[in-house]
């Protein structure tokens, strides 16, 4: 009887990409992480005008936090929409 090339009911051969092993673990769990996404929770003190809100923006390439407007937040005014 020829041979299949499997061995086993229903196993199949997979072809690696790249070393397998401990010590690609943490590139595994890297390209996990981006493809399917996570949460964390990140905290930045400082006193008012030391461009906190620009350092996040500029880590994450994106309007994370919106700015406040500049003459509203020197003047210290409510802004009407909102009521804050």
């Amino acid at each position: 009887m020829p041979s299949t090339g499997t061995s086993g009911a229903g196993a199949s051969k997979k072809k690696m990409n790249g070393y397998v092993g401990f010590s690609n673990y943490p590139n595994q769990v890297h390209r996990r992480s981006v493809k399917r996404g996570f949460n964390f929770t990140l905290m930045v003190v400082g006193e008012s005008g030391l461009g906190k809100t620009t350092l996040i923006n500029t880590l994450f390439e994106s309007k994370v936090y919106p700015q406040k407007d500049t003459e509203e937040a020197r003047s210290g005014r409510t802004s009407p929409q909102t009521g804050t």
